[in-house]
């Protein structure tokens, strides 16, 4: 009896810390969108950058901007609630945790790469 109630609670426990692991994923994707689109026009302004105000490439950029926002947001969506369908499917197995670690490492590259670019 005593054991079942251990292995209960310890489920419980995992299961918390899954869900804020979760969150903490989820969140930092959002946070990613920015960084990414700013490396973006970084990049384009780079090469196709003109030193003109308002020039052709200025609304090249604005479109780009968007059209990164539009992509990143739904990308990072997806993610979010393909990530949430994973780790219901499997939970607490080794696929779940190695899932978690692809993703941070992702992340984490993500962000050093927007610092680095």
């Amino acid at each position: 009896m005593m054991n079942a109630e251990m292995n209960k609670n310890a489920e419980k426990i995992v299961g918390v810390g899954v869900f804020l692991l979760w969150v903490v994923t989820s969140a930092a994707a959002f946070l990613l969108i920015l960084p990414v689109i700013e490396m973006t026009l970084r990049m384009y302004a780079s090469f196709w950058g003109d030193y003109g105000l308002y020039g052709e490439a200025y609304f090249g950029a604005a479109a780009l901007r968007q059209y990164m926002a539009l992509i990143l947001g739904m990308l990072a969506l997806g993610a979010i609630v393909g990530g949430a369908e994973y780790h219901y499917r499997f939970f607490n197995t080794e696929k779940s945790w190695r899932f978690f670690a692809r993703v941070i490492a992702v992340e984490i590259s993500l962000f050093l790469l927007t610092i680095l670019i």
